[in-house]
This record gives structure tokens, C-alpha cells and sequence, in this order.
């Protein structure tokens, strides 16, 4: 009987900790959204197309990457087969197109992530970089919209503009 009320504590636990992974991507993934708008709404329309140095993208190809990699990342590997509306390839977008492009990009993600149960986490997608669990893929969803914010902020500094105050507690 003790090894039973064991094994149930224990597989209680691990979903409870599994459900706390969906939870705590969700409430940093609106973080993060947040974020990110601040930084294309302080960004002039003229810097759109600019880049600080020669071989980086411009810093609406840093957002439309952004975007495409969000959508890839969930579409693919988390809950496979959705379709994203958004127009992920325009040659050029206006600020108001990317806010648009950003809000539907993260929105998209967050559904795909809020269909996963605690067990799907530790399922093991082939990526190319080598097999990650889909809790692995979440991981890496929040690192690449962060590396590519960053070079953003560093846009906006080259521009002698104070990026806005991080929002991601």
C-alpha cells in the first residue's frame, strides 16, 4: 500500500510540476510580447529598414524573424499542423504591420503551447539540431526571441535611443 500511495504522490507531483512548466511559459511568453512591442513602438519608422553595420538584418528582419521562427518552432514541433494566418514574408513592413505581425506571432504560439498536456512536455522531437523534448523546444522558443530582442535594443542604442525599461518579471 505505501509503494502505491508513493507512486501516486509521484506521478501526481511530476504532472502538477509538468502543469507549472505550461503555466510559467505562458505568464513569461505575455512578458516577453509585452516586451517586444515596447521596443518596436519605440523604434522611429525611418530605423525600420536600417541596421547598425553591414552582414546583420535590418530591424524589421529581426522582427519578421522573429516572428517566423515563433511560429515555426510551435507549429512544428509542439502541436503540429496549424495554420498561421499572419504574412510572414512581406519584402517591407510598416510599424504598424510588424506590432500586427509580433501580436499574431505570439498569440499563435501561446494557443499551440496551451493545447499540450503535462505529458507531451517530455516527448522527444527530431530537431536539427539533435532530439529535444517539446519542454526543451519552450526553452528554446523564449532564448531566440531574447538573443534577437537583444540585437534590437543594441539597434536602438546605436541610435543614441534609450530602449525601453525590460519587462519580464
Amino acid at each position: 500500500m505505501k509503494n502505491l500511495l508513493f507512486l501516486f504522490l509521484l506521478c501526481f507531483g511530476y504532472q502538477a510540476k509538468s502543469q507549472d512548466v505550461i503555466s510559467e511559459f505562458e505568464k513569461k511568453w505575455l512578458n516577453s510580447k509585452a516586451y517586444t512591442l515596447t521596443i518596436i513602438e519605440a523604434t522611429p519608422e525611418a530605423l525600420l529598414t536600417g541596421k547598425p553595420v553591414e552582414g546583420v538584418m535590418t530591424f524589421e528582419r529581426q522582427i519578421q524573424h522573429i516572428a517566423q521562427n515563433m511560429v515555426w518552432l510551435s507549429s512544428t514541433y509542439i502541436i503540429k499542423g496549424q495554420e498561421f494566418t499572419g504574412d510572414l514574408k512581406q519584402s517591407t513592413y510598416t510599424k504598424a504591420e510588424l506590432v500586427k505581425l509580433t501580436e499574431m506571432a505570439y498569440d499563435f504560439a501561446l494557443a499551440q503551447v496551451k493545447q499540450i498536456t503535462p505529458e507531451m512536455l517530455e516527448e522527444t522531437v527530431s530537431f536539427f539540431a539533435g532530439d529535444l523534448t517539446k519542454r526543451q523546444i519552450l526553452a528554446l522558443m523564449n532564448d531566440h526571441v531574447a538573443h534577437h530582442r537583444g540585437q534590437l535594443i543594441i539597434y536602438l542604442r546605436a541610435e543614441g535611443i534609450t530602449p525601453p525599461n525590460y519587462v519580464g518579471w
